[in-house]
């Protein structure tokens, strides 16, 4: 990667720890925003992004929400995988679809991880654990956005 990359990769990886760590909304509310931002890294740089950065992102979400340790890399690489393999077919995607296609694959990541509480012996949630889905999904535009202006511009696909 370009060292201009790194630096932004590493910026928004560092905004999302921070957010997920505040604390801001319930936990059954909270998007995952490393997941997201693996979502966009899978999706405007799949060359330069692969299932190992996907990966280590599901490592951190792992320490920062005590999950089984992980459960989140996995669902991640999950997440990795299918944005990869769509990679071409979701840049032409209007909004919607993208929505509904970040909804699908973080439900996915979703189910991935609330197997893992399952396995550790928590109670499983119903279909609330939906929710952490539903809100990556409304705070995609947004954080698609956010990306987009912290990344440089010249390095962005056309």
């Amino acid at each position: 990667m370009l060292p201009q990359v790194w630096m932004s990769a590493v910026i928004t990886v560092l905004v999302a720890v921070l957010l997920t760590v505040a604390g801001i909304v319930e936990p059954i509310y909270r998007p995952s925003l490393l997941g997201l931002s693996v979502v966009f890294w899978c999706l405007y740089f799949p060359d330069k992004v692969s299932l190992g950065s996907a990966f280590i992102c599901g490592l951190i979400a792992d320490s920062l929400t005590g999950a089984l340790f992980g459960s989140h890399a996995l669902g991640f690489c999950v997440v990795a995988y299918l944005t990869t393999l769509m990679n071409r077919r979701l840049l032409m995607f209007t909004w919607v679809q993208r929505i509904l296609f970040i909804f699908v694959v973080m439900g996915i990541s979703q189910a991935i991880i609330n197997w893992g509480f399952a396995i550790r012996g928590d109670a499983i949630p119903g279909l609330n654990y939906l929710l952490p889905a539903f809100t990556s999904a409304l705070v995609w535009p947004v954080w698609s956005l956010f990306m987009r202006w912290i990344h440089p511009q010249r390095a962005m696909p056309r």
